[in-house]
């Protein structure tokens, strides 16, 4: 009995190494489609992942969420073949100009500038603007 309670704890053990291993492929070559603005340098620079490396499900959601969390990106989709990594993104579209009608004090008109959090050529992200936006009017509404 004792024998077969270690055969079968060794055999799990096996059994999940084996598992864990045999869905990860070697990584060889990183191809990104769709950039305009942002080099393929720092698209690579923003993943944790390198050539020569083992890549898994696991490794390929937290490429995923690495890239969203730069918020550059409105759309990522991955794809790994043949021991190649696909990343093809849509960039965001950048904030040219900032302008603020109706404020005459120019003061005044500083100091909401250095309080806004959208700034001039950073990146929109609508997801973003629309909490920035709620936020503020939630403020708004607790002060009256």
């Amino acid at each position: 009995m004792k024998y077969i309670k270690i055969l079968l704890t060794s055999f799990f053990i096996i059994l999940f190494c084996i598992s864990t291993f045999a869905f990860s492929e070697t990584l060889k070559k990183i191809e990104i489609i769709g950039n305009e603005r942002i080099s393929n340098e720092t698209i690579k620079l923003f993943i944790s992942t390198e050539i020569n490396e083992k890549i898994d499900d696991a490794k390929l959601n937290n490429i995923l969420k690495e890239l969203y969390e730069t918020n550059f990106f409105s759309d990522i989709k991955l794809s790994f073949n043949n021991r190649i990594l696909k990343i093809n993104v849509k960039e965001n579209p950048i904030i040219e100009n900032i302008t603020y009608d109706g404020v005459k004090n120019s003061r005044t008109l500083e100091i909401i500038k250095n309080g806004s959090l959208i700034k001039e050529r950073s990146s929109y992200n609508e997801n973003k603007i629309k909490n920035l936006l709620e936020n503020e009017f939630n403020n708004l509404e607790k002060i009256k």
